[in-house]
């Protein structure tokens, strides 16, 4: 019986603690819908451009300032989101003026991957038909219904693969290895 009270209290412990953590996730994704709208006028008024009258700054200097803690441990990784912050907001906010605790649940990440199909609609109501699908869809089903068919293993894949290699595998002893594990006694790597 003791065990049955134990559960009913881990449960019920677990269940506050969702709920906060909802909240504070929640509270996350308003501010990136938030830090969507402030880029969109940085971007779109160049106001970076007066960061140095040393030299021209660019919109890729201004996104790698250290003092901006944008998700993403390159460059390149850190403008991507800053770009997709821009286009959620701008499609979702600009476009559709769609509530922000509402798209907030959904999160970025998702309406990113919305945000070139929802552009392109005209009425409110298509627009929900989609941030329903976000909102019960992972990221990788939502993907594939936007894509409409089952992607191909290594669809999405930009690399040209000049350094892929084949690889032998013996699952008896799980070794690995370039070269033939069956010739002369290769070993594993």
């Amino acid at each position: 019986m003791s065990d049955d009270k134990s559960l009913i209290e881990l449960e019920k412990q677990h269940t506050v603690l969702v709920e906060n953590l909802k909240k504070a996730l929640l509270f996350g994704q308003e501010s990136f819908i938030r830090c969507g709208a402030i880029l969109s006028e940085i971007k779109s008024k160049q106001t970076y451009l007066s960061e140095d009258a040393a030299h021209q700054w660019t919109w890729e200097d201004f996104i790698a300032r250290p003092d901006l803690p944008f998700p993403g441990r390159t460059p390149q990784s850190r403008r991507r989101v800053a770009d997709a912050l821009i286009r959620v907001f701008k499609v979702f906010k600009e476009k559709f003026n769609l509530d922000t605790e509402e798209l907030a649940s959904i999160g970025w990440t998702k309406l990113d991957l919305l945000a070139p199909v929802v552009d392109k609609l005209e009425k409110k109501e298509d627009v929900n038909d989609w941030l329903d699908k976000a909102r019960d869809l992972t990221v990788p089903d939502l993907a594939m219904e936007i894509s409409g068919k089952e992607p191909e293993i290594g669809a999405n894949l930009t690399c040209k693969h000049e350094n892929a290699y084949q690889i032998w595998y013996c699952p008896d002893c799980n070794a690995r290895s370039k070269n033939d594990l069956r010739k002369h006694g290769t070993q594993g790597v």
